[in-house]
């Protein structure tokens, strides 16, 4: 059995070969995935794993010459139909959140924000941090990012959380 290639400390999907030999010098050989799953529990552990797993999105949503905008609208895309919205998340901090959002695809508008934020910062996309605190008992917090798309020159509103009705748009919206 080969297993060198396979790392337990790190997840992922690592190949197994197998050989066997019989009495009569006949070899054969099989492989096998492996799939090696590292339990996450702390929160510093969930920080470090959310890079994990907004990276593989990136590199499954960013393609070699995209603008900067089409990467913006590719996360929003990404994150509207992929994360489904449960109104619950952890707002101890925006990258344990981001973990839960892109782990278990569920969340608040805290966890769109988070996630969709995350992913801004590993591709070096300009981002604001935007909060609307509660105004009445009734009322409740909601966040969003203002992104750039041309360098930190100009903003844009960026909110992926998914609303009833019309108007349910919101990437790359102006103040107006």
């Amino acid at each position: 059995v080969d297993s060198s290639a396979v790392d337990i400390s790190k997840s992922g999907t690592y190949t197994v070969k197998y050989i066997a030999t019989d009495s009569a010098g006949n070899v054969t050989e099989k492989t096998a995935r492996v799939t090696v799953s590292t339990k996450v529990e702390s929160n510093e552990d969930k920080k470090l794993a959310a890079v994990d797993l907004a990276d593989k999105i990136l590199d499954s949503i960013i393609k070699d010459g995209m603008t900067v905008k089409e990467q913006v609208q590719a996360i929003y895309n990404w994150a509207r139909g992929n994360i489904g919205y449960s109104g619950h998340s952890d707002k101890s901090d925006y990258r344990v959140e981001a973990y839960n959002a892109l782990k278990n695809r569920s969340g608040d508008c805290f966890s769109y924000y988070a996630a969709t934020k995350l992913m801004f910062e590993r591709l070096g996309i300009p981002n604001i941090d935007v909060k609307k605190v509660k105004n009445y008992p009734s009322d409740s917090n909601h966040y969003w990012s203002l992104v750039s798309v041309d360098g930190g020159k100009t903003y844009y509103h960026f909110d992926a959380t998914p609303r009833k009705g019309s108007g349910d748009d919101f990437c790359l919206v102006t103040d107006a």
